[in-house]
């Protein structure tokens, strides 16, 4: 089957690049990597990730099945671990029943999972992790590659020095915690035009 040829080639490609520790992407689904203008980029932009040893989640409001459906019509289900439907949690999205399912601990959330969403509404509420904010999942997906750092995703935002996105922080409407998030140049009118809802702090 097609299907199962691409899984091995997809395994053949990924088996020297696996961390230690599970890495995770959760990445919205709806105008991210389907119904946009840059939709014929999701499949190069998913196995980039995975190849590099990074396991996708995908991670919407809309329901599982629904999700589950549309990739498989897409052809991006090869590339996605798990899909995880209805995680809205008010004025975010809770990715913490993610990192219980990949047995990451405390400790290791922000440094193996990072948020990717072309809206700052899908900010993590339950637990301090990078948030990637762009609708492009090329330019994410290389976002995510540049701070996929043995140390972790905090450890290399901290320190980002890219043109294409810009560190900032983020007030989290849930609670006034600060989020960091790495936002495309483009979108950082979306950021900053959120009015009592934004905190930023340039990170450079």
């Amino acid at each position: 089957m097609i299907g199962e040829a691409i899984r091995r080639e997809l395994r053949r490609k990924r088996h020297s690049a696996l961390p230690d520790r599970p890495k995770l992407v959760c990445s919205d689904l709806d105008e991210m990597l389907i119904g946009n203008d840059h939709e014929h980029l999701s499949k190069q932009a998913l196995e980039a990730l995975w190849t590099a040893g990074l396991t996708t989640i995908v991670t919407t409001a809309s329901s599982e099945d629904y999700a589950k459906a549309v990739l498989k019509e897409k052809g991006l289900h090869y590339y996605v671990a798990a899909v995880y439907g209805e995680v809205l949690s008010g004025v975010g999205k809770a990715y913490r029943q993610v990192a219980d399912d990949a047995c990451l601990s405390e400790e290791e959330w922000a440094s193996n999972l990072v948020v990717v969403s072309h809206s700052v509404s899908d900010v993590p509420v339950d637990m301090k992790s990078v948030l990637i904010l762009s609708d492009n999942p090329e330019k994410a997906a290389q976002a995510v590659l540049d701070i996929n750092h043995p140390a972790g995703f905090l450890h290399s935002f901290a320190e980002y020095m890219g043109e294409q996105f810009e560190a900032v922080m983020h007030k989290r409407l849930s609670d006034g915690a600060l989020v960091p998030v790495l936002a495309d140049v483009e979108y950082l009118a979306v950021l900053c035009d959120s009015g009592n809802n934004t905190g930023r702090k340039a990170y450079k």
